[in-house]
């Protein structure tokens, strides 16, 4: 992580309300060169909405954004670009029937006239993709591309315009482990370039590989803001509220693959290990998938309930 005392990006006292209700209140954040700064929490914590207010596609109730030291208004997503401000979200931008360096390029200004500098798009495509060491093709068409591979494009094509910070909004989703490490790795060479990055994640293991510190959200309120060295998993567990009534050792065998499942489908569980998790709120997760008309419903006992043990 950079020395710098001087954050890209501080928010002071950030709060948004919608229809009177407070989503976000009192928020202080800030970011530094070359760090990767995780924002964590379950979902409604508020990530989503701070995301938003830093990007421009929202504007904060109250509160002060400070960028290079200057209070400034975000008045949108166009106006965050041309502030060195680019997300990566979960959701992918990129046109399928278009190639990688296309894609990378669209709404930008690399043209001679009316037409395309192909011959200049294609030399700094590849130079984007080699300075983060993806070895895929610019001329490749995204419509043949994995999953992975889709992702990198995202990154690369928010790289290129030369950003001072980028939020990544769960990149990792859907990824499996090597794919995992490779943008780990592509994160590493952002850093080295200076660039600070805002993390969003739910998946506590990914915190201590990638992350230089951490935010924790609940319910619309900053728990604690520290160095991750300093947050174990257990502290982690207990900040986040991720604490529950039936812990995951009191279990039978049955009931762990049938916990599985639930944590599966409602997106919560960190990379297959159980073992992250104290305890968790059952009867919330049944709550969960009730609400998004999941078929699975668990039996797992909740408050008052006692568990049976194999002998």
């Amino acid at each position: 992580m950079s020395q710098s005392n001087i954050p890209l990006l501080k928010l002071q006292t950030i709060s948004k309300q919608f229809f009177g209700s407070a989503v976000l209140e009192n928020i202080n954040f800030d970011l530094y060169p070359g760090e990767v700064h995780a924002i964590f929490g379950q979902n409604g914590a508020g990530k989503s909405t701070l995301i938003q207010i830093v990007t421009g596609d929202i504007q904060p109730s109250s509160g002060k954004i400070i960028l290079n030291n200057e209070e400034l208004k975000i008045h949108s997503v166009h106006k965050a670009r041309e502030l060195g401000i680019s997300a990566v979200f979960q959701e992918f931008s990129l046109v399928p029937q278009l190639t990688v360096e296309e894609n990378l390029f669209l709404g930008s200004n690399t043209s001679k006239g009316f037409f395309l500098d192909k011959k200049k798009l294609h030399k700094i495509a590849c130079q984007t993709l080699e300075q983060l060491e993806f070895s895929i093709k610019a001329e490749e068409k995204i419509i043949n591309l994995s999953h992975a591979e889709k992702r990198m494009v995202e990154i690369a094509k928010a790289f290129h315009t030369k950003p001072s910070i980028m939020l990544l909004d769960e990149p990792t989703a859907s990824l499996a482990e090597n794919e995992t490490n490779q943008l780990f790795s592509m994160i590493e060479i952002l850093k080295k370039e200076g660039i600070g990055i805002i993390y969003i994640t739910h998946r506590m293991n990914e915190i201590y590989k990638i992350a230089d510190r951490i935010t924790i959200l609940q319910d619309g309120h900053v728990i604690n803001t520290d160095s991750v060295a300093n947050i174990n998993e257990q502290k982690l567990v207990e900040l986040a509220n991720i604490s529950s009534d039936t812990r995951v050792n009191d279990l039978t065998t049955e009931q762990t693959i049938e916990l599985r499942k639930v944590l599966e489908e409602t997106d919560l569980l960190l990379e297959g290990d159980l073992r992250r998790f104290n305890g968790l709120n059952i009867k919330r997760l049944n709550e969960i998938n009730c609400h998004r008309g999941k078929r699975h419903r668990t039996s797992l006992p909740v408050r008052g309930q006692r568990t049976r043990t194999n002998a």
